[in-house]
């Protein structure tokens, strides 16, 4: 199949619409693409098992972005977050059967060092900070017209 290996850069149109194809788990083709700063921009490529990288990275942090980046549902779950700290609870409560969060400052504040850890740091490899995060959306995640939480 000629679409088995893919040119996907800003210049090449046939490249760029097979983007969606390379990040979609389902799809057969491309298998295998080249690209210049492709993955520096965000791309959220879930099948992806080997990067070769052909040039000298700048940064440390343009390392990191190639190599760790936050799928699109956890950046959802992060900004949900963020947008709600104000209005999580400031006395204990019950995250999930079995779990009762008895120092919520102290929870919140593992949160988000988790969070600035990135998609590499321990318990997001784990899953365990997406896990506190949708358990936080589905018992926090209702407002009222007021920004309250009900």
């Amino acid at each position: 199949n000629h679409k088995y290996v893919m040119r996907i850069t800003g210049d090449n149109p046939e490249g760029k619409a097979e983007l969606d194809n390379f990040i979609d788990p389902e799809s057969r083709y491309p298998v295998i693409v080249t690209t210049s700063k492709l993955l520096s921009t965000g791309v959220d490529a879930q099948t992806c098992k080997l990067v070769v990288l052909d040039r000298r990275i700048g940064s440390m942090t343009e390392f990191k972005q190639i190599l760790t980046a936050w799928t699109e549902a956890d950046a959802a779950l992060i900004a949900w977050y963020e947008s709600a700290r104000d209005r999580m609870p400031t006395e204990p409560f019950r995250l999930a059967q079995g779990v009762a969060v008895i120092g919520p400052t102290k929870f919140f504040d593992t949160l988000e060092r988790d969070i600035r850890a990135g998609p590499a740091g321990a318990r997001a490899r784990m899953g365990a900070l997406q896990f506190d995060l949708k358990r936080l959306q589905e018992l926090f995640g209702k407002t009222n017209d007021n920004g309250r939480l009900f």
